[in-house]
């Protein structure tokens, strides 16, 4: 018998936020981005990133105008209170995946365009170059959506960088080296704020209020000033070494970049003013000022140098140009298993894909090994295995029995024989799961019913999330808190299995 579900995820979502949001016009009494907090800290206090700061003035000073676009894989970190549950439907600051969306359209159209509005700073605007995209690849190779939700004790968050750590009630980032994370959350008196390049790893990233992510009037912002989403290319700008444009100090404090004029303080509305001589006005349409988010629209051509140079070789994000986080994720988990001969040392193996690459490999087994297994992850495509035998006469029949499987984690076979050949054997074989169901199958025994988020019960190397497309089959009895899919799905109930959803 087989009985099918549909599960419908609502995908818009209006938050209904009650709160007052007074902007005041005078600097001492805004507190709208963090970061040049964090920065001065940090410079006061770690030599490794004060001499970073340095070394990349050079680097920026020395950088080619030439450049091509950049891609930056984004993870959104959603940290909650207002509710247990994970739909972003039950609370405030859990907030939509449209409005997660809505943020990265406004990202990349900040970063990565030319100002077409009129202004008298065109002739050193210049165009970043940069293009965020939703992580599809988690550290693991297993696909996901680019956003987790956790739920936390903590009402507000007061301390900067306690969002950012578990034991202060958030959560950790994924490996800053293939990942730019950003964190979300309820922040108290701050619209976001960001480390500079060449600080703590673990503490590296953005973090934004969400009650400043994304733009669109479903969302329901309240502080209408900022509902462009323009906070988040600010905090990139500081994420990449930019400071504030007034230099967060009067008309003798610079903020090294030539291009800038100087000012005596922020710029707040949409209003040119004075700056620090009668025939200047203010660039209140740079990105790192405190303008209204309707005036913001360029980055000047040194900060966009500035930017860039942390993507240069020696660069503290270098390392992002490389990151496989929007890559087509690993699709599905195999499993091999040799049973060797009595002279199992002599034996070795290795995996190529259709280009000959090396995907994994094997080998160096202690003497007299009888079996072995190992679990491995691979996407859709054509594979050859080939097994090495140095002795020359393989890993059967001579001194025993020996042969090998290929097979999905769920137990479908790929390809299996016997180990009977000369010094090597090559075996091509397509890997031809054709979609990307979860089927629950159950391989780890937990009592009566198993356990949902143990990957070792699915046929593949995680469990579905909310933001997953694809069809969910169970086949074994299992025990969930909730099942939510992001849009309109099947969830299959197949051999009469049980599926227990928890109160």
């Amino acid at each position: 018998m087989i009985s099918k579900i549909k599960i419908l995820y609502i995908s818009k979502v209006v938050a209904v936020i009650i709160s007052i949001f007074f902007i005041p016009l005078t600097l001492g009494a805004q507190n709208d981005c963090g970061s040049d907090e964090i920065y001065q800290e940090m410079m006061k206090n770690d030599p490794v990133f004060r001499m970073e700061q340095e070394l990349s003035k050079v680097r920026s000073s020395a950088r080619s105008q030439s450049q091509e676009l950049i891609t930056i894989p984004v993870v959104f970190h959603v940290v909650y209170h207002d509710t247990i549950h994970t739909s972003p439907i039950d609370s405030s600051d859990n907030i939509s995946y449209d409005q997660i969306y809505s943020q990265i359209e406004a990202l990349n159209e900040d970063c990565n365009s030319l100002i077409s509005a009129p202004t008298m700073w065109h002739e050193v605007a210049a165009n970043p170059e940069f293009e965020f995209c939703l992580a599809s690849r988690d550290p693991f190779g297993n696909p996901t959506c680019g956003i987790t939700r956790t739920y936390t004790d903590s009402t507000i968050f007061s301390f900067k960088q306690s969002v950012k750590d578990e034991s202060t009630g958030g959560v950790s980032g994924w490996p800053v080296s293939d990942y730019l994370n950003i964190w979300i959350c309820d922040m108290e008196g701050l619209r976001g704020h960001a480390t500079a390049p060449g600080g703590v790893d673990s503490l590296d990233g953005v973090a934004i209020d969400y009650e400043f992510v994304g733009t669109g009037a479903e969302f329901n912002l309240p502080v209408p000033e900022f509902n462009l989403g323009t906070t988040a290319a600010h905090e990139v700008g500081h994420w990449l070494r930019l400071k504030h444009i007034w230099g967060d100090g009067g008309c003798n404090i610079d903020d090294n970049i030539s291009d800038t004029p100087s000012a005596p303080r922020a710029n707040y509305g949409c209003s040119d003013s004075l700056a620090c001589s009668p025939d200047s006005l203010r660039m209140r349409q740079n990105y790192m000022d405190y303008s209204d988010g309707a005036c913001l629209n360029l980055f000047t051509q040194d900060q966009v140098d500035l930017m860039r140079e942390a993507f240069e070789p020696q660069g503290a994000r270098s390392q992002l140009l490389t990151s496989l986080g929007c890559s087509a994720p690993v699709q599905n988990a195999i499993l091999l298993t040799i049973n060797f001969d009595g002279y199992s040392d002599e034996t070795s193996w290795q995996l190529e894909d259709d280009l000959n690459n090396i995907i994994h490999s094997g080998g160096g087994y202690a003497e007299n090994t009888l079996t072995v297994t190992h679990a491995m992850s691979i996407p859709d495509g054509d594979y050859t295995i080939i097994f090495f035998d140095t002795f020359g006469d393989g890993f059967c029949c001579g001194s025993g029995n020996g042969d090998y499987e290929v097979k999905y984690a769920s137990g479908a076979e790929i390809v299996s024989g016997t180990g009977e050949f000369e010094f090597s054997l090559s075996i091509p074989f397509p890997n031809t799961l054709t979609d990307a169901d979860y089927r629950f199958i159950g391989g780890s025994d937990t009592g009566d019913t198993l356990d949902w988020y143990n990957p070792a019960n699915w046929n593949k190397l995680s469990y579905p999330l909310d933001c997953y497309y694809d069809d969910i089959i169970i086949e074994a009895d299992c025990e969930v808190d909730e099942v939510l899919l992001r849009e309109e799905r099947n969830l299959i109930i197949k051999n009469n299995a049980k599926l227990i959803i928890k109160e």
